[in-house]
């Protein structure tokens, strides 16, 4: 028998998975998060307070372990969990079928939609954007490969979508993510993830120059990590259609040199840890993104590129000062 107020998140341990428990459970929901033996003990702790409304599964293998347990009573699954591989959502959509699930979102990104080459265009692309991309276009760079795994298993899921309307299938797509850990995040390095490249605008030697901007897989594009949560649950809430939907949650760009020149001045504490901005102007346009798919799901406000920095910068500082011995 299916519960109407529990929800299956995967990678409920990750960054976005941990946000989006977080504010699930804020809107009285009860989460079944899922997460690998490796990393249930800290997720269980994490949401310690809130008693049985949280409850932890292991999974380490979505194609391979038995999800039967995971499922059992939930009604809907927000899929955030990704092992860079084209087929791990194979198993995922079924299983919800078979369980009666109602509602399915799942976590996609612009990589899908865009390759890194073209983010550094002067174009517009929105949920219609329809590449034609092969197996063949992945290449070696990481990004592309990214990019491909990203558009196959989006297109798989849409049909999925479209052969069982019975099942509300939302696919989100957000771009870089920065902001607060969730309280259920296992956090090994701050250099990990995306909050990382904001980690390397207060990490380093000190004169070192400012990161370069698209040197790797650090586009302009960004939206808190909140704001991407929020989307999640947003797409959960939302009245149905007719097909598959796509959202795209971008809340707008901004580069290293404006980050760093905030951050002087927010915070000029950390003065001496940030990189030296060269004279030398940005010179470079970035793909803008249509999010009228995002306001019809009920998001219309983003928080701001410098609130979305700070709040990453205060976040790694106090674990930072967590982590000091004490003396």
């Amino acid at each position: 028998m299916t519960d109407s107020s529990l929800v299956l998140v995967t990678g409920a341990s990750g960054f976005l998975g941990s946000n989006v428990v977080d504010q699930l459970l804020a809107s009285n929901y009860r989460v079944r998060g899922t997460a690998r033996s490796s990393a249930a003990k800290r997720l269980k702790e994490g949401y310690s307070t809130f008693g049985e409304r949280f409850q932890v599964t292991v999974l380490n293998n979505f194609d391979q372990d038995d999800l039967t347990a995971a499922f059992d009573g939930v009604y809907a699954l927000i899929h955030v969990a990704w092992d860079f591989s084209i087929d791990d959502r194979s198993k995922m959509p079924q299983a919800a079928l078979a369980a009666g699930v109602t509602k399915i979102v799942v976590t996609s990104s612009i990589s899908g939609l865009v390759m890194m080459p073209d983010l550094f265009t002067d174009r517009t692309i929105g949920v219609d954007e329809n590449p034609k991309w092969t197996l063949e276009d992945a290449g070696t760079a990481p990004f592309s490969i990214y990019s491909i795994a990203k558009y196959f298993t989006d297109n798989a899921l849409f049909e999925f979508g479209k052969a069982h309307p019975e099942v509300q299938v939302s696919i989100i797509h957000p771009p870089w993510l920065y902001g607060p850990y969730g309280h259920g995040q296992v956090v090994k390095s701050f250099q990990a993830g995306t909050n990382g490249h904001i980690n390397d605008l207060i990490d380093g030697p000190k004169g070192r120059l400012l990161p370069k901007q698209g040197g790797g897989l650090n586009g302009p594009q960004f939206s808190h990590v909140a704001d991407a949560a929020r989307a999640h649950v947003l797409a959960l809430n939302a009245p149905p259609t007719t097909g598959p939907r796509r959202v795209i949650a971008v809340a707008g760009a901004f580069t290293w040199r404006q980050a760093v020149a905030h951050l002087a001045k927010a915070r000029p504490e950390l003065k001496d840890r940030l990189p030296v901005i060269p004279d030398e102007p940005d010179e470079f346009a970035f793909v803008k993104f249509d999010v009228s798919s995002a306001a019809e799901i009920g998001l219309t406000e983003y928080i701001g590129w410098e609130k979305t920095v700070e709040d990453t910068v205060d976040d790694i500082l106090r674990r930072e000062a967590e982590l000091k011995p004490v003396t």
